[in-house]
């Protein structure tokens, strides 16, 4: 049976525009509700991707229960994640329809908008979207929702300053730097004139 995602998680308390400060707020007691339901039918579900702070919060919470086998998505390092729970005799063995990872090149990083700011200018929520790594200074590491994936890939080369900007889809067995720098996934508000001038 195919996995189920269930449905968001995280109550979004102001919309999110250029100018707003994105403010989150996750329920626990909802997540521990369906991860014990999906367990009881012996079916799968998954939280949205969470900041570390809500992710640490609920691997505290749930993650040491025996009622519950958990996977943290797209890996147990990632500060932004989102974990997958089941059944304790499951084996949760493919994330790939939780979680992939996108290869962004070319992109003038000097130049870039907070990457909040550029995913909202693109009408993709940051709960579909994990760690944002740069390496090398020229090559971006995006980990996604599948769901948003295509969208992306279409639009991110259309919205980030550089010449010739790619999105490729790595697959599940290609490596992603380890050493690369965590982006800042926080929302500002920008200065149009100061824009206009780039």
């Amino acid at each position: 049976e195919a996995f189920k995602i269930a449905p968001s998680f995280i109550r979004i308390r102001n919309r999110i525009t250029h100018s707003q400060v994105c403010c989150f707020a996750i329920n626990i007691d909802d997540i521990e509700t369906r991860a014990l339901e999906a367990s009881e039918a012996w079916d799968f579900t998954a939280t949205p991707f969470l900041n570390a702070e809500e992710a640490s919060a609920v691997e505290k919470r749930l993650c040491q229960r025996g009622d519950l086998a958990f996977r943290r998505v797209p890996s147990s390092s990632s500060e932004r994640a989102r974990f997958i729970f089941t059944n304790p005799e499951l084996e949760i063995t493919d994330a790939s329809d939780y979680a992939v990872t996108l290869r962004i090149d070319n992109v003038a990083l000097a130049s870039v908008d907070p990457w909040a700011n550029v995913l909202d200018s693109i009408g993709v929520e940051l709960d579909k979207v994990g760690d944002i790594l740069v390496v090398d200074g020229s090559s971006v590491f995006m980990a996604v929702d599948p769901s948003v994936a295509k969208s992306c890939s279409r639009l991110l080369p259309k919205q980030l300053p550089g010449a010739g900007v790619t999105v490729s889809l790595l697959e599940s067995d290609d490596s992603i730097p380890n050493d690369g720098e965590l982006q800042n996934m926080d929302f500002q508000r920008l200065d149009k004139r100061s824009q206009k001038r780039k």
